[in-house]
């Protein structure tokens, strides 16, 4: 079973994957989205998973009704709306150090909720709503708790690095208090 086909919504023409390749230092700062340079649709998403060798489900995670009838087109889509070939000519979107928010990392002694504080960390790189600096401080405990014990680190299938990112939503999250 394949989960997470579109990449926490990294792949979606919809997400944040858009515009032309910009180069090294985009990834550098973690625009991935101008980096990869393209985007795929619900269906490239799951043609590509379910291509994969044992997989024979995709589990994409939606949020309404129209998401729910985007992953459903699959079904009925031809070879051409399920061509993922861009993922193949542009092996950028493999890279590792990026979080997907699949909770491998867990379970973090001190109780922190790994995946949640990093997707708070990249919608506040978009964002500067109130509501994820909110959402953070509601958080019981957050990255000011994490004593970077790195077990998260060994845990993480995608190597990110979890004990830097922690000191990262310190700095944005302390900023926004102040």
């Amino acid at each position: 079973m394949a989960m997470k086909p579109y990449a926490g919504g990294l792949l979606l023409s919809g997400g944040t994957i858009s515009g032309a390749y910009a180069g090294a230092a985009d990834v550098a700062s973690g625009d991935l989205g101008r980096a990869l340079g393209f985007s795929l649709s619900p269906v490239q998403c799951s043609s590509y998973a379910l291509s994969q060798p044992g997989v024979c489900a995709a589990v994409p995670g939606c949020r309404s009704p129209a998401e729910v009838r985007a992953a459903l087109a699959y079904l009925d889509a031809g070879p051409v709306e399920r061509d993922f070939s861009a993922i193949d000519a542009n092996a950028l979107w493999k890279l590792r150090r990026r979080c997907v928010y699949c909770d491998h990392c867990l379970h973090c002694p001190e109780g922190i909720g790994i995946g949640s504080l990093m997707r708070l960390l990249d919608v506040a790189k978009h964002s500067h709503q109130g509501s994820v600096r909110t959402a953070y401080q509601g958080l019981e405990r957050n990255a000011e708790n994490c004593t970077r014990c790195g077990r998260c680190k060994e845990r993480c299938p995608f190597g990110v690095p979890v004990t830097e990112r922690m000191d990262r939503e310190v700095e944005v999250f302390s900023a926004a208090r102040a």
